[in-house]
């Protein structure tokens, strides 16, 4: 062999050896993605446990019970929902933990006071995700934990709660109860027509950027980091409701309560009660309701449609009221939480749009945490309740939402919701 001859076949081998080492990293970093997208998918559920724990310890603490009585349901939601028993949690520690511990011990159920408890932090103890693939470069497991802080605590008052963006444009955002608020978690917008009015005592509270235009009374608004669902743990579906699962049926002359409809559409007249709907609704020119919540579901299936929850992939369901005749929708006692007139399921997209050219009046309380209040047309939207929603979009011109409600529940209420 000559001398070109042994110089080609070692670049030949220098290459081999290159393609094998380059090789054998693609493959390490492709053992480590699949791994660590395993580990993500268990830390969602050590979340979502860790999410279910703290609202399972403060209900207790809702409820009248001492901390002992909150961790004993804490360790309970976290052995169904992602399986940690009374030994994970000797020693468990967490850096983020709230001043009290619950028992000796164990650092990972904490409280803000040992005498008065309001809130409470349950950090589930790491678990070991076994690296299937990621061993052939060292890695043989990751571990996985989730945290999550629950209080019975109002940190934001609001009567109305918008937990997303507010648009108003031109319309007008009014309460005319005393010592009442609106919390508005994203941006607020205005045009030089709209008005945000939290009434005699009140305060607007703003967590992303404040309106530059229109007007804020009380002036100026106050920024807040954070603003919270005070109705996070209500019990959905609403007492009363048929079950999810089951069949949809038409919609026609006298509808019935505790039944589950496609819509609302044909119905002359109402009982009272709570009506599951699943797809999008049109009460505009309905007769005045007896006492009725509506709870806007989801569904499943084409020839026999079946009501279920809503995931985050639904596009949601859509009730209106675009009549020209006035729209009263009476509400009904939701146990602990007040009247509520239109519920939508939590992972529930759609959007209430109120775009008729008379007044509507809802006599309770709305809640969608994931759905769209619109507001247009030349009429207002008067409701006699808390009001939680994502989004406010308002397009009217003198359109405007007006809460009227006088109660004090949405102060003083002890039901607990997440923090974080």
């Amino acid at each position: 062999m000559n001398r070109q001859q042994r110089r080609v076949a070692d670049d030949h081998g220098a290459v081999a050896i290159i393609a094998a080492v380059f090789a054998l990293v693609m493959f390490g970093i492709a053992a480590l993605v699949v791994d660590l997208g395993q580990a993500r998918s268990e830390k969602r559920q050590s979340g979502n446990a860790a999410d279910a724990a703290s609202l399972a310890a403060a209900e207790i603490l809702a409820e009248g019970g001492n901390m002992a009585a909150a961790v004993s349901a804490a360790k309970t939601s976290a052995l169904t929902n992602a399986g940690t028993s009374a030994t994970d949690w000797v020693g468990c520690t967490d850096g983020n933990a709230l001043p009290v511990n619950g028992e000796a011990g164990n650092g990972c159920i904490t409280f803000d006071s040992a005498t008065t408890p309001k809130t409470v932090q349950v950090r589930i103890p790491d678990r070991l995700v076994k690296a299937n693939f990621g061993g052939a470069v060292g890695v043989n497991s990751v571990p996985v934990t989730g945290s999550a802080r629950a209080t019975i605590d109002q940190v934001s008052p609001c009567l109305v709660c918008v937990l997303g963006n507010y648009d108003g444009q031109n319309s007008d955002l009014v309460l005319t109860t005393t010592n009442g608020s609106i919390a508005i978690a994203g941006n607020a917008d205005l045009n030089p027509q709209g008005n945000i009015d939290a009434g005699p005592g009140g305060h607007v509270y703003v967590g992303g950027s404040v309106p530059s235009k229109g007007t804020v009374s009380p002036p100026p608004p106050i920024q807040l980091d954070n603003v919270y669902d005070p109705l996070g743990a209500m019990k959905l579906p609403p007492a009363g409701a048929a079950a999810l699962g089951s069949t949809s049926v038409p919609s026609a002359g006298v509808c019935t309560a505790g039944l589950t409809y496609r819509n609302l559409n044909n119905c002359t007249s109402f009982t009272s009660g709570v009506y599951v709907v699943t797809e999008s609704t049109n009460l505009g020119n309905a007769p005045v309701s007896p006492g009725m919540l509506v709870y806007l579901a989801c569904e499943s299936g084409t020839t026999t449609r079946v009501s279920r929850a809503c995931t985050s992939a639904d596009a949601g369901t859509t009730i209106s009221a675009q009549g020209n005749a006035q729209f009263k929708l009476n509400g009904l006692d939701v146990p602990g939480y007040g009247n509520f007139s239109v519920i939508f399921d939590r992972n529930n997209k759609g959007t209430y749009s109120d775009q008729g050219t008379a007044d509507s009046f809802l006599k309770g309380g709305f809640y969608g945490m994931s759905a769209t209040l619109q507001n247009g047309g030349n009429a207002t939207l008067t409701l006699n309740g808390i009001l939680v929603v994502g989004h406010i979009t308002g397009n009217g011109n003198p359109a405007g939402i007006a809460d009227i409600y006088n109660g004090s529940d949405y102060q003083a209420s002890t039901q607990p919701y997440l923090l974080r």
